[in-house]
């Protein structure tokens, strides 16, 4: 499913829970991020479709590749958060700015 259909199911369905909802319902010790600002490996536009290639665990990459073959789905589901960086806490901020290779500068 591609962005725009994802966009269009949720203006015409509604989503059927927000983000923080979602997360409480996994448990905040079950859910990783990833920063992809620093994983960021390359971008891409072209005929108004934007791909973006980004390095992650090795072993999401790998059960991927090996569950394609076999057609059995994830253990995890990954998930892409948009998030403007002017409406982070001020404390997030700061881990940032502590944390240099964390914030994709």
């Amino acid at each position: 499913m591609t962005w725009h259909n994802i966009a269009a199911m949720q203006e015409s369905q509604g989503q059927p829970m927000t983000l923080s909802e979602l997360i409480a319902a996994v448990g905040d010790d079950n859910v990783k991020f990833q920063n992809l600002d620093v994983d960021l490996v390359a971008a891409d536009l072209k005929g108004g479709h934007g791909t973006i290639t980004f390095a992650t665990d090795p072993k999401q990459v790998q059960e991927r590749a090996l569950r394609a073959f076999v057609d059995k789905p994830t253990t995890d589901l990954a998930l892409v958060v948009w998030i403007p960086k002017d409406k982070l806490p001020e404390d997030f901020k700061q881990y940032l700015l502590d944390h240099p290779e964390q914030s994709g500068k």
